[in-house]
């Protein structure tokens, strides 16, 4: 009978916190410490975006994909803005004026 008030009464607090109660239960077991995170450089974030959009638009002049290829030209002038301050500082990298030639 005690059992029963005590999880009645905890239905009725969780009520009053607005539904489910806001604990939070953390396996430690999923956090894996071998796995961190990988920190590159601003640099290196914008050469990976660029090689993989360049990759996409030699893919498309394989199979004549003129649509695909003026979308990705698109999508690589905006990185090649979001780029002006790593560019600035390190040149316009050789592979982008490979593709554009």
């Amino acid at each position: 009978d005690d059992e029963r008030k005590d999880a009645s009464q905890r239905d009725a607090a969780q009520a009053q916190m607005g539904g489910a109660g806001h604990h939070f239960i953390i396996d430690s077991d999923t956090e894996s410490e071998d796995e961190g995170r990988v920190v590159r450089s601003a640099k290196d974030k914008r050469w990976s975006e660029m090689r993989t959009v360049i990759q996409q638009i030699l893919n498309q002049l394989k199979i004549n994909d003129w649509n695909g290829i003026g979308q990705n030209f698109d999508q690589l002038q905006r990185i090649m803005d979001k780029a002006k301050r790593v560019v600035a500082k390190e040149g316009v990298p050789r592979f982008y004026v490979r593709t554009l030639v």
